[in-house]
């Protein structure tokens, strides 16, 4: 049932008129028409708040019916669960101090600029790339989702948690050239076996590094 539909039989269920509850919302009758008629399509919600008032229901349930509540549940959904800032840094700060882990160290485990980590210590505008959040975890020895403020638990996961592209699934589920030359399958297995080695010897030479 459309929203038109729908405000039509409740105000017929109602015994009311169209042309009174025109005059109780304080609207044309004419507009309400072309709104139960679909003509006009869902009226806004200052209109809407005009209608239940007229029809003295609660401003919330026709708000829900127009599709209203659904896009600010959606948003507030989304806001819900976007990062803490203010804990992201907070937690990084505490978690170099507490491992003595100096701004060096963490530039050059991530490969980035020092005045990157810095901002990121002190005034984020928002969480760095998945790649970074993963490596600065593995620095701190926390998750990625405790870092990033997902959760609380600093061996907790979280599905809201922004995760790097895995490489080997890009190998096989993708196209992709090397120096202009498509890969096959046999390409991409041979790629990938170079890859897990050279990976693992490289996770070795830093365990060594941090010793």
């Amino acid at each position: 049932m459309s929203f038109g539909e729908y405000l039509k039989s409740l105000r017929e269920g109602k015994n009311m008129t169209l042309n009174q509850l025109a005059m109780y919302a304080n609207i044309s009758a004419a507009q309400l028409s072309r709104i139960e008629n679909g003509k006009r399509g869902v009226p806004k919600p200052t209109t809407i708040k005009k209608i239940a008032d007229g029809l003295k229901v609660p401003y919330e349930d026709l708000m829900e019916k127009a599709g209203y509540l659904d896009e600010y549940n959606e948003q507030k959904q989304k806001d819900d669960i976007k990062p803490n800032l203010r804990l992201f840094s907070n937690r990084l700060k505490q978690g170099m101090h507490q491992k003595s882990i100096t701004l060096e160290q963490a530039v050059e485990e991530c490969g980035v600029k020092p005045e990157y980590i810095e901002k990121l210590m002190n005034n984020p505008d928002k969480l760095p790339s998945a790649g970074t959040l993963y490596k600065l975890a593995e620095l701190l020895d926390v998750t990625p989702d405790y870092l990033g403020g997902f959760t609380d638990d600093p061996d907790g996961r979280s599905p809201h948690t922004p995760k790097p592209k895995d490489l080997v699934n890009f190998l096989k589920q993708e196209d992709v050239m090397f120096h202009g030359v498509p890969l096959n399958e046999e390409d991409k297995q041979k790629i990938e076996n170079v890859l897990i080695g050279l990976f693992w010897e490289s996770k070795q030479m830093n365990k060594r590094k941090k010793k």
